[in-house]
């Protein structure tokens, strides 16, 4: 009921053209209408709810992530459909293509003591002078397409680790100070 509430008040403000289906970086945000973020629409599962306990991430925050957070396309499902990513205040909140649906999450910003509130591709090495060897399965079954959207597994790996690895330590300044050795075998 709440999420229809939420598209009614988007279309009553910015009239037919707000849709949560139809290309959603085209249409204003939930952030731009006023709604309380615990009233933000969110269906929880098994999965998510382990992970978020596993986390200390309190559903609130997926909550603010949603109307707050920057959005971007995440790694495709299982099916090939289409998932969010929303980052917000040191959470990533894996979500399907409605925004609805939580998938799962994980803290990055060191907010959390435990270590497995990292993902695991997430892994700063900046300012460690250190040598990361990456080694990746080249065995026939790597040419398999049964990665959606991508031609091959092989393919679907180079890709993930080229945004969720490369450009992230990129970004955090490893570039200088940290030797990667990429092993295919």
């Amino acid at each position: 009921k709440r999420h229809q509430e939420q598209r009614e008040m988007m279309r009553q403000k910015y009239g037919s053209r707000a849709s949560t289906t139809k290309k959603e970086q085209e249409e204003p945000s939930i952030s731009d209408i006023s709604v309380k973020t615990e009233d933000i629409s969110l269906v929880s599962h098994a999965h998510g709810r382990q992970r978020r306990a596993e986390r200390n991430i309190q559903r609130k925050e997926l909550q603010a992530a949603i109307k707050h957070g920057q959005k971007e396309i995440a790694n495709p499902g299982r099916d090939g459909s289409k998932r969010w990513r929303y980052t917000h205040k040191g959470v990533v909140f894996i979500t399907d293509e409605t925004s609805r649906h939580e998938v799962t999450s994980w803290r990055i910003s060191g907010e959390e003591e435990e270590d497995d509130a990292l993902a695991p591709a997430e892994v700063q090495l900046a300012g460690s002078k250190c040598h990361a060897v990456l080694v990746v399965d080249h065995s026939g079954s790597m040419r398999n397409s049964d990665v959606p959207g991508y031609d091959s597994r092989a393919h679907a790996v180079y890709e993930c680790l080229k945004r969720d690895f490369v450009a992230e330590q990129l970004k955090s300044g490893a570039a200088n100070d940290v030797v990667v050795t990429l092993i295919s075998m």
